[in-house]
């Protein structure tokens, strides 16, 4: 997305998405039409989760929260090597 080569970390971001939303029904982002707008939404918002409005477990939240924080560690641990 910001020209760095394809990484296994993308598969994991998006298997997040695809828990959100197989759970809420609806794409985590805004909706647009436009490609960049996407793009930027997903640059510059926090990442995406379940709102906490009661129709979701704290165990699903919590589950979709560490999640993306491993999908961090994950791309903190390539930078490494």
């Amino acid at each position: 997305m910001v020209g760095e080569p394809y990484a296994f970390s993308s598969d994991l971001w998006s298997v997040g998405l695809i828990l959100i939303e197989l759970a809420s029904g609806e794409y985590p982002y805004p909706k647009t039409k436009k490609f960049i707008e996407i793009l930027q939404s997903i640059r510059n918002l926090p990442e995406p989760n379940l709102p906490d409005n009661g129709l979701y477990s704290n165990s699903l939240r919590d589950f979709i929260t560490r999640w993306y924080l491993s999908v961090l560690l994950f791309k903190f641990l390539i930078i490494l090597k």
